[in-house]
């Protein structure tokens, strides 16, 4: 009898620990959600693809494609991946609640499989493996983060796989595979010639202090292509500061730059940090001009800041979802169903994920086909034309109506958004930079690969 008990222990067991190993690996997300420890969604629980009535993909006979989000979900880079995740949730779920999009003779439900980089290089080569290797996923979107976007490209030269590139706009990421890297938002080397001459002439600023992420991949080159910039038209660069990932006590950096005579602070960092950073110079006393590169919506500032200390703030930045925009009518639609799925505003990083989105469907439409080299040639011969009308941005068509340039990118306006005090919001102040084309990024990294002896992929 005690030998019979001691084998039922002994199943018991065994069951017990299969289920730990199966069920504790921290399995990808499959509905745009962020993972949690147990491999579920968050947001549902259940780890299946959802559309947006709650079927999951493939409940309708329809075929399946997974394709893949591949983003920062948790740490200081989640303002900026999450929002990104959830818009290509919101788009996937459009086609199935639609019954599904038509490529060639067949019908798809679309699955979102989800991981988190965390901005981390190490990360994001292990993300893009495991949706190469484990999920067999042939188009990835999102990437926030140009640090881990970098490494993540670096992984996929010679494979069957495209990403599709948000919010990570350091111009380098377009060298390490060309021609399976496509990105919808401009490069961070065109800000400074937009923003520059704005600051200047239209808030008036003769000299400006940075604050950056110097030790950061993107940002760092951002930065600097500020600074140039500024001292280019005769603005003097008084102060710059350097803040880091998690720097919360940026006391001594802001009494620095309330003290140099600046007359307006260009930020480039990541939200959280930003906001911590003007606040404490609020604090201070001083009442200058903020600019911001940093995205975030409105309320991810005021976690921060108060209203007051939000007065005389600016962000510019590539165009973005934003009510009474030029892009007004796609844009409200888009804030409305973004708000009715998950209950905020979304993001600029929301923009660039849902407009990647509609991106990868005209191409699949285009190319009547979801065979890789197939698809990802029709990603090349897109035709502004040929996007759905939800797409936001308006992309400026190149020669011969393209989307995209013979490096991968795209060229669009960007958008100045002053805080309103009544609205306690960003609200649409102006565009600017619509006559931005390729020659520039193209000279830009002509010369950075002649410094670095690397070839130029482009022509």
């Amino acid at each position: 009898m005690k030998s019979k008990n001691l084998k039922v222990l002994c199943l018991v067991i065994v069951i017990a620990l299969f289920a730990v190993a199966a069920f504790g690996c921290g399995a990808p997300a499959a509905d745009g959600g962020a993972a949690t420890p147990g491999g579920a969604a968050a947001g549902d629980g259940s780890g299946a693809a959802a559309s947006e009535g709650g079927a999951k993909a493939g409940a309708s006979g329809n075929k399946v494609l997974k394709i893949g989000v591949d983003d920062s979900l948790t740490g200081t880079g989640a303002p900026y991946g999450l929002p990104a995740a959830n818009a290509v949730k919101l788009g996937a779920s459009e086609v199935n609640a639609e019954g599904g999009i038509k490529i060639g003779d067949e019908t798809y439900d679309i699955e979102v499989i989800t991981y988190d980089n965390k901005s981390d290089a190490t990360e994001g080569v292990s993300t893009i493996q495991k949706l190469m290797d484990v999920d067999n996923v042939n188009y990835v979107l999102g990437w926030s983060s140009s640090t881990s976007t970098i490494s993540a490209a670096q992984q996929i030269p010679g494979k069957e796989i495209t990403m599709l590139v948000g919010n990570a706009r350091s111009p380098q990421i377009l060298l390490y595979s060309p021609g399976n890297t496509f990105r919808s938002a401009t490069a961070n080397c065109y800000d400074p010639v937009s923003d520059c001459q704005y600051i200047k002439d239209n808030l008036g600023v003769s000299k400006v202090a940075v604050l950056a992420f110097f030790n950061d991949t993107g940002y760092s080159v951002h930065a600097n292509n500020v600074i140039d910039a500024f001292e280019k038209i005769g603005v003097e660069v008084v102060a710059q500061e350097t803040m880091n990932a998690g720097d919360l006590d940026l006391l001594s950096q802001m009494t620095n730059i309330a003290n140099s005579g600046a007359d307006g602070l260009y930020m480039a960092g990541n939200i959280e940090e930003s906001a911590m950073a003007l606040r404490q110079l609020r604090e201070l006393g001083s009442t200058i001009p903020m600019i911001t590169y940093s995205s975030g919506t409105g309320p991810q500032w005021l976690e921060t800041c108060t209203n007051d200390q939000m007065d005389g703030s600016y962000a510019i930045r590539p165009q973005v979802a934003e009510e009474g925009g030029e892009n007004g009518e796609q844009s409200d639609a888009f804030i409305k169903k973004y708000e009715e799925m998950f209950g905020e505003n979304p993001s600029q990083t929301a923009t660039n994920g849902y407009d990647n989105f509609w991106i990868l469907m005209a191409a699949l439409q285009k190319a009547g086909t979801t065979e890789w080299e197939s698809v990802n040639n029709a990603i090349k011969e897109l035709k502004v034309e040929d996007l759905d009308p939800r797409v936001i941005i308006e992309y400026t068509p190149l020669d011969g109506g393209l989307l995209f340039d013979d490096l991968g990118q795209a060229y669009h306006p960007y958008t100045v958004s002053k805080w309103s005090m009544d609205e306690q919001n960003w609200a649409y102040e102006d565009t600017i930079g619509k006559d931005i084309g390729p020659d520039f990024l193209h000279n830009y990294l002509k010369e950075y690969c002649e410094q670095e002896g690397i070839e130029f992929p482009g022509k």
